[in-house]
């Protein structure tokens, strides 16, 4: 919706599929971390360690979480070079999707 408000080219019926999509994928598919003292603090510390920007080590934090946590098959989605190799360096697996033909 948000997107359609900013001049995109979706009509609102087309907007609102998407939306309910989506709240499907996200209520079957994937495993929702709080932003909890200890992954914020995981962030601040994986900032400081490859010089990330505070939400991609948020990011990376809960990527790190939930791969300690026995989640096996996570793979970091990010087309951000500096987010992907902070990622390998972690031992995560990175899809980069600008890399795909």
């Amino acid at each position: 919706m948000a997107r359609r408000r900013r001049g995109g080219t979706c009509s609102r019926r087309q907007a609102t599929s998407i939306l309910s999509r989506f709240r499907k994928h996200l209520a079957g598919r994937y495993t929702i971390l709080e932003l909890s003292p200890d992954l914020l603090n995981n962030a601040m510390k994986l900032a400081d360690k490859h010089e990330l920007r505070a939400y991609d080590a948020v990011q990376l934090a809960a990527a790190v979480a939930l791969s300690q946590f026995g989640q096996g098959g996570v793979v970091l989605l990010s087309a951000d070079r500096e987010l992907n190799a902070a990622a390998t360096a972690e031992g995560l697996t990175v899809d980069d999707p600008t890399t795909h033909t």
